[in-house]
């Protein structure tokens, strides 16, 4: 949703690397998806970082870069808690 791409990352990835697994999520940029595929609001955001913590377990921490660092926050908070909702609370 931000627009920026995984690749910019690259040099804090290697930094990472030596000291923890690293996963890195990406997506197409949401201006080249049709509107014809579907909706992706921050519901599903929310929705699709909560299948990744659950996916990766107990431990997992976040880094966002830029604007979903806001949008990351509420599945991070409710992952950490393990209150694990499907969305936050409204």
């Amino acid at each position: 949703m931000s627009g920026h791409y995984a690749t910019l990352l690259r040099g804090t990835v290697e930094a990472m690397l030596p000291h923890a697994e690293v996963y890195v999520t990406d997506w197409t940029d949401a201006r080249m998806v049709p509107l014809s595929d579907g909706r992706f609001d921050l519901d599903d955001y929310v929705d699709y970082l909560m299948m990744i913590y659950e996916e990766l377990g107990k431990g997992v921490h976040t880094l966002a870069v830029c604007q979903p660092s806001v949008r990351c926050s509420p599945p991070s908070r409710a992952w950490r808690r393990k209150a694990i909702p499907t969305r936050p609370p409204r």
